[in-house]
């Protein structure tokens, strides 16, 4: 089967859609299929084959009219999926596709039809999710714009994937799609370098934790309530004379966290436990999961969540929160982390020092999620995501057939 895959970015680089659709094809390449990656974050032109993936440059020019066009409010959406239009086009004569996937995110596939090839829309977390009240009225016309022609290409598409149950719920309410739709679940994988390099990283818990948050400093993730959790549990260290914990973050930059520290009257104390990197390489990320006693991530919503899977691999307690639909279920599933009530700062400091108190209960969630961790290959991800496709074809199969019979009874 040749599929495309649609996908803003494709490692090398830290995104978590990158790190999603790397995952995706090289799992359908292990179950035979011929996957050609169309991605943004290369150069219109560029073209090389990665171990049997072919990578595929559309990322529109900065110069000329299309550069001038994507600065534009609504509009520029749309500069983007003209190109992978126009990729995906040249290529199907080179050879016909048998199925498109693209991510729901800002819709890569906006202008593509379903009548040639059809088309299945996996989905992450909505473009709209990411929004702030305070973007001002322009940028919020133009996220409601992008949100727009997700649901539209949405619910044009062939068939739908989403990563959980509660995401699949959550994109049929966001998106308003019909209840007809086909509309799979297929849970994401960890890369199978993780799981080696996890496989035989050991947990010793200590009275002082070394935190770990990755994440950008957004509402959704709870940033800033972590953050100004940390500053308390920082400063009743200090009162209590106790040696303090340290946070390593991963996503945001230095002067970013100094910023915001420095509105915390007690903050000036805890930077000095705190350290930033804005983005890392794999290899890079996979040591400050090693370095780590304890993941952050009290996030309000996640459409897949992981952070929490990669802090199972390598047996690392999970602070996360009840807020999140996708972390009540697989925390209670893997049982491998706590949950704060709410995505306070408050409750998440009570969550970090029950936690962190509780030497015995930080060994018995990292067994826990060391044992959950291997059941999350990527050829399980390619088996699954092929029987969605199969299905896919076997129903456009069948209306062709059937519009045929009918023509000829005519």
């Amino acid at each position: 089967m040749r599929v495309a895959l649609l996908t803003w970015f494709y490692p090398p680089g830290g995104s978590g859609l990158g790190r999603a659709a790397h995952m995706i094809a090289h799992g359908l390449r292990e179950t035979g299929c011929s996957v050609s990656v169309i991605t943004a974050s290369k150069p219109l032109g560029f073209r090389e084959n990665d171990t049997d993936v072919e990578i595929i440059g559309c990322a529109p020019p900065e110069k000329g009219v299309g550069g001038f066009l994507r600065r534009r409010a609504c509009g520029g959406h749309l500069v983007a999926p003209w190109h992978f239009q126009k990729v995906v086009r040249d290529l199907r004569q080179e050879k016909p596709f048998d199925i498109i996937e693209a991510t729901n995110w800002y819709a890569p596939a906006a202008l593509l039809t379903s009548h040639e090839t059809p088309i299945v829309i996996r989905n992450s977390t909505p473009a709209i999710d990411t929004g702030s009240s305070a973007i001002g009225v322009r940028n919020l016309i133009d996220l409601r714009f992008a949100h727009a022609l997700e649901a539209w290409t949405a619910r044009r598409a062939s068939a739908l994937i989403s990563n959980t149950v509660t995401h699949h719920r959550m994109i049929e309410q966001t998106y308003r799609i019909p209840s007809a739709k086909p509309h799979s679940v297929v849970e994401l994988a960890l890369d199978p370098t993780l799981l080696a390099r996890s496989r035989d990283v050991g947990l010793d818990p200590v009275t002082a934790p070394r935190f770990l948050f990755i994440g950008r400093d957004e509402r959704r993730k709870g940033f800033r309530e972590m953050l100004e959790a940390f500053v308390r549990i920082v400063s009743a260290q200090k009162r209590a004379d106790r040696p303090a914990p340290c946070l390593t973050i991963v996503g945001v930059d230095e002067d970013a966290v100094s910023a915001l520290l420095t509105r915390n009257p007690e903050g000036h104390h805890a930077c000095r436990y705190i350290r930033c990197f804005p983005a890392v390489a794999d290899e890079t990320l996979h040591d400050l999961y090693e370095e780590a006693s304890i993941v952050l991530a009290p996030s309000r919503y996640e459409s897949y969540g992981l952070v929490y899977r990669e802090a199972a691999a390598f047996g690392r307690p999970l602070v996360a929160c009840a807020e999140d639909p996708a972390a009540v279920q697989f925390v209670e599933r893997a049982n491998c982390g706590v949950l704060a009530k709410d995505c306070s700062a408050q409750s998440i400091q009570t969550a970090i020092e029950l936690l962190s108190a509780d030497l015995e209960l930080q060994r018995q969630l990292s067994a826990n999620g060391r044992q959950h961790a291997p059941t999350l290959t990527r050829r399980r991800l390619g088996e699954e995501t092929l029987k969605v496709y199969r299905s896919v074809l076997a129903g456009r199969q069948y209306i062709l057939a059937t519009a045929a019979r009918t023509k000829t009874a005519r």
